[in-house]
């Protein structure tokens, strides 16, 4: 039986993903019992932080500031989902383009080496 273990640094998160990545990973191990996979003592101290997290993440909230880098990354990311899409729709539009062209371009050649032979039957 191979065991592999994971180590979890939270020194590079900042302070509006530490709560998202903690009370995720609290969610994670609460589901496969932690006490059976023998992390009830790790997990008990994690979990103690989680009043903590939550006052973290509401003073995160309420700043002005923080909403108003929140609605910034959201338009962020709706201009470049949608910058994304048109580049996508160009791409497919070129490649149906050039395919059309292809077949003509096909339909033409054949014509071409089908043209000496029709008038010599």
């Amino acid at each position: 039986m191979s065991i592999s273990i994971i180590k979890v640094r939270f020194q590079g998160l900042g302070n509006s993903e530490y709560p998202l990545v903690v009370n995720r990973l609290i969610d994670i191990v609460e589901r496969y019992h932690p006490h059976s996979i023998h992390l009830g003592v790790s997990f008990d101290r994690l979990a103690a932080f989680r009043t903590a997290l939550s006052k973290i993440d509401l003073q995160e909230r309420a700043d002005s500031e923080s909403a108003a880098l929140s609605e910034l990354d959201q338009q962020r990311d709706t201009l470049l989902v949608n910058g994304v899409n048109r580049l996508n729709a160009y791409y497919k539009q070129q490649l149906a383009a050039r395919a059309t062209r292809r077949k003509a371009k096909q339909a033409v050649e054949k014509e071409k080496e089908i043209a000496p032979y029709e008038g010599s039957q």
